[in-house]
Parts: C-alpha cells; sequence; structure tokens
C-alpha cells in the first residue's frame, strides 16, 4: 500500500491517520548540589507498585512519569505531561529532578538506593529483579535515564495498510505484522533518530568509577566525546554483553516471542556463578539470560498492555501487538519535561514512514550494517568525515540522511493536510525541515548544544544542575489544570489502597508466585 493511496483514503476518512500517543519519562531525583537523593520515594505520591502515572524504575530516587494514551491531541499530551511534572515537582521538598540523561555525581553502586515496592508478591519480585540488574551489570549504569514515546495507529489505518493480511487472517495478524514492519524499518534507520536527538555527549567522571575509556577530558569532572551524540545508547551505557548470545528476531511476531521465551529460560553460566538465593536473600530472579523480557535491552519494543501477572511475551502471544515503544530517546535537558513537541511531532512522521515504507524481513547483511551505522552515530555521528554502510558499501551520511528526510518531508505534507492531531506547534513540513538543518550543520543537533553548553558554562556537573534547577522553576511556576489535581490526588490513594489489598490477600508463598508467573 503506497503513501498515495494512504493519503487518497485519509480524504475522506481522516481516523486512518489517527494516532495515539504517550510518553514515559525517567529522572533522577538529586539534591540542589547535583547529589543523587537518599530519601525514599515521596508519601505524597502514592505507591510506586500500582500509581498508574508516577513509579520509579531501577532506584528509589528513578521516579518514571507517565501519561496515558492519548489520541489525535499533542495539546492533552504535553498539558498532562507538564501538569505531572508540576505535580511532583511539589512533593520534592528541597530536591529537583535532573534534567539529563547521564547521571548526577555518584558515590559508587553501594550509594544507589534500588526501588523498594511493598511486601507483595507482585512487589518483592519487582525488586529482587532490581537487585539481580545490580549484580549482573551494577547499579551505576541503572541510573541513566531516557524518554519513551508509546505510539499506536488506528484500525483503519491497518485494515487499509494490511488489506490482504486483514481479509485473510484477521485484525490481530494484520495489526501484528504491520507492526513488526515498523520495528524493522525503524531498526534500518535509527541512525537518524540518535544523531538528531541524541543529547548526552558528555558524563560526570564519576560515573565510570576508575574504568577506561576513550572520552577526552574537559575537566577534572567531566569527559566527553568530541563527537557523539549519545553516551547513554553507547557501550559506558545501556550494554548487555551476554545479550549478544540472544537469537532476537524481528521478521515475526512469533520470531520475537520465541527468541524472548528462549531468553528467559536459558542459564547463563555467569549468572549462575552470581547465585539466585544466597543465604536466605535474593540475588536475582533466575540465572537465565534474561531474568524476564523487560532485561532485553532494545531501542524499541513491541507492546500489549497486560492483564495482571501477565508476562509481556505472553500477552503477545495472546492478542497481538498493541502498540510500539521508542526507546531510543535521550533526555532533552532544553526542555523541562525531558521532550518537546517538535520532537513528538517529527517522530510521528518517522514512525509513519516506517509504517508506510515496504519491509522485508531482515538480512543478516542489513543487521550488521543497522548495528554498526548505530554505533558510528553513537559514537562520532558529528563528525564531518562520517560514512555510513548502506546495501555493501559505505556512503556519506549526509547523502542517507538526505534520502530519508526526502521521503519524511512527503509524509509530513500530508500529515499537514490529513492528520487530526491539535496542538500542535506549526506545521509538520516546518518541523521536518528544522531538523533536516541539522544533516548539514551538526551545531544544530541537540549533543551538539549540549556540549556548547558544557564547554562553555564549567563542565557537566554545573551545567546539568542549571538545567534542573531551571527546569524545576518552570514546573512551580505552572498553573495546574484543577480536573487533573484532583485526577491525581484521587490515583495516589488508589494506589494506596491497591497496594494494601495486595498485601493483605497474599496467601501464595512468593516462590509458589514465582513458578506460577514463569509457567
Amino acid at each position: 500500500m503506497s503513501l498515495n493511496a494512504i493519503r487518497r483514503h485519509a480524504e475522506t476518512d481522516p481516523s486512518v491517520l489517527s494516532i495515539t500517543r504517550g510518553i514515559e519519562r525517567e529522572a533522577l531525583r538529586v539534591h540542589a548540589n547535583g547529589h543523587l537523593a537518599m530519601s525514599p520515594h515521596p508519601v505524597g505520591l502514592g505507591s510506586p507498585l500500582t500509581h498508574r502515572y508516577v513509579t520509579t524504575d531501577y532506584s528509589e530516587a528513578l521516579p518514571e512519569l507517565i501519561t496515558p494514551p492519548i489520541a489525535d491531541d499533542y495539546g492533552q499530551l504535553f498539558g498532562f505531561l507538564g501538569d505531572l511534572h508540576t505535580w511532583v515537582a511539589e512533593h520534592l521538598a528541597s530536591e529537583w529532578l535532573w534534567n539529563s540523561s547521564m547521571p548526577c555525581f555518584l558515590e559508587g553502586d553501594e550509594s544507589i538506593p534500588i526501588a523498594n515496592y511493598g511486601t507483595s508478591n507482585p512487589g518483592q519480585m519487582k525488586r529482587i529483579y532490581r537487585v539481580g540488574l545490580g549484580y549482573r551489570y551494577g547499579r551505576t549504569m541503572q541510573t541513566i535515564a531516557g524518554v519513551h514515546y508509546n505510539m499506536s495507529f488506528s484500525d483503519a489505518f491497518w485494515r487499509l495498510r494490511m488489506a490482504d493480511v486483514w481479509n485473510r487472517q484477521g485484525p490481530k495478524q494484520a495489526r501484528s505484522q504491520g507492526y513488526m514492519g515498523l520495528i524493522r524499518n525503524f531498526l534500518r534507520h535509527q541512525w537518524l533518530l540518535v544523531y538528531l536527538f541524541g543529547a548526552s555527549p558528555a558524563l560526570c567522571e564519576s560515573f565510570l568509577r576508575g574504568r577506561q575509556s576513550r572520552l577526552k577530558r574537559l575537566d577534572d569532572g567531566t569527559r566527553y566525546g568530541e563527537w557523539a551524540t549519545s553516551l547513554r545508547m553507547s557501550d559506558l551505557g545501556y550494554v548487555n554483553n551476554a545479550q549478544t548470545a540472544l537469537s532476537i528476531g524481528y521478521d515475526s511476531l512469533e520470531q520475537y516471542i520465541a527468541g524472548l521465551e528462549h531468553a528467559i529460560r536459558t542459564p547463563e553460566p555467569l549468572y549462575e556463578r552470581i547465585g539466585v538465593k544466597v543465604n536466605g536473600e535474593y540475588r536475582q530472579l533466575n540465572a537465565n539470560l534474561l531474568q524476564i523480557e523487560n532485561e532485553f535491552y532494545s531501542s524499541i519494543r513491541p507492546k500489549r498492555v497486560g492483564a495482571a501477572g501477565e508476562r509481556p511475551a505472553k500477552a503477545l502471544a495472546r492478542s497481538g501487538v498493541e502498540y510500539v515503544e521508542v526507546r531510543a530517546i535521550d533526555v532533552n535537558p532544553f526542555s523541562p519535561w525531558g521532550i518537546s513537541l517538535e520532537q513528538a511531532m517529527w517522530l510521528d512522521c518517522f514512525l509513519v514512514y516506517c509504517a508506510v515504507k515496504e519491509s522485508a524481513p531482515l538480512t543478516c547483511r542489513e543487521t550488521g550494517e543497522y548495528k554498526e551505522n548505530l554505533r558510528r552515530v553513537v559514537g562520532a555521528g558529528r563528525s564531518p568525515h562520517l560514512s555510513l554502510w548502506f546495501e555493501n558499501r559505505e556512503v556519506p551520511f549526509a547523502q542517507l540522511a538526505e534520502n530519508v528526510f526526502q521521503d519524511l518531508l512527503v509524509v509530513a505534507e500530508m500529515m499537514d493536510a490529513l492528520a487530526p492531531a491539535a496542538g500542535k506547534s506549526g506545521s509538520y513540513v516546518d518541523v521536518v525541515g528544522a531538523w533536516r538543518d541539522g544533516i548539514y550543520d551538526e551545531r544544530k543537533t541537540l549533543s551538539a548544544k549540549v556540549l556548547d553548553e558544557i564547554r562553555r558554562e564549567g563542565g557537566f556537573s554545573t551545567v546539568a544542575s542549571g538545567w534542573s534547577r531551571r527546569a524545576h522553576e518552570q514546573m512551580m511556576l505552572r498553573s495546574m489544570h484543577r480536573d487533573r489535581r484532583a485526577l491525581f490526588v484521587e490515583e495516589t490513594e488508589r494506589s494506596r489502597e491497591q497496594q494494601r489489598v495486595l498485601e493483605a490477600d497474599d496467601s501464595q508463598s512468593f516462590e509458589d508466585y514465582l513458578a506460577a508467573y514463569f509457567a
């Protein structure tokens, strides 16, 4: 199905281009001096185990702010995200949210508190999983923060885009095959997203803890990559060497699920040496390549909201893909919410492009090329001499990027004419055109702007503290929507009550609960 065909249908049925979006934003809690907060998750924010909008990621000091899925309205999406930040900021006392992907000053692994979710079986499982991550990779790596962008298309879109599959095999297969095709195209072209949105070219010296690196020293407290875009996405960030042995493919949902199932049931000798339960204390959920599916570090995931206690792979197998979660986005320090409206608009054009473009199964050559291209852009994306791989040959970066942008501009024109989104900031064409300028002037990328400010203003910690303070001030100046404040108060009480119910109703031993979960 061509872009022109989708455009023709969208002229008479706007729901074809109806898009539902959601944002998840992680941020460390820090003191004004730029050091990690040791305080527990604020009581006024409710239970991180059961709260729909405010939870914690790895650390007790790493809250995660989650919007609900919102269709066709950027104003509602960013209004909710802004109010959620204000709600959290009001409960932080003398703390701020750290407005950078790479963490604040750290005093070693033991100084990083693991998140606590109470005594229920689900709460214990979440904590032990995080204990296991600490044993496997160290706690420091888990303090890196990012932004996840969740996006789904309407059934009208998939009924049109995947008409043959829809008619022969039904909606579940059509949606799943369509989303997996989107994911393959995303992987082929994710280097462009990281080039534009990478915002972590430098880090605090304390993050390295004496480890060797090729980064340059700016001052006693700052290391940086001269042409780097995203150290968060580099081998200093979310890496898992044991996962190189995984065989998780994207040519079909069934292949993807089978790869995950194999990984969560395949022992890894290194993790076996750590032990699972030692002297009566759990060190990890199991000694397999992955404790659970979420341990698979991927830049994009097929997702479905599961039932209570249902594993992600089982939910996907039951009902197919519901949406995609883009995970390759650094915190944008120039936005108090970690992501700007213009980024969201560009992402939508990019994801529509990935969904509409034909997407054959990934060959071994293509897989090698997209991984190498991502590695190059992460480490030296702004280098004037950068080349990337395409069809078994090296091509200048700007040439490949321009080819993609020409297609994105066509998508943007269609979106401006037909996409029913409210609350936009200008046109899609203007937004795509503005980001296109970064191809030819690396100074317009987020990473270049970040590094320039760090060089001018006195190092990573000083500048990141300034970003965080200014973001906090903006949050506190917001006038929160009255109905939304009431919603957050209600959700906070509901989350506390739900945790009390879970803890009171536990009749199963944790061992039995764990066995049933993995059955």
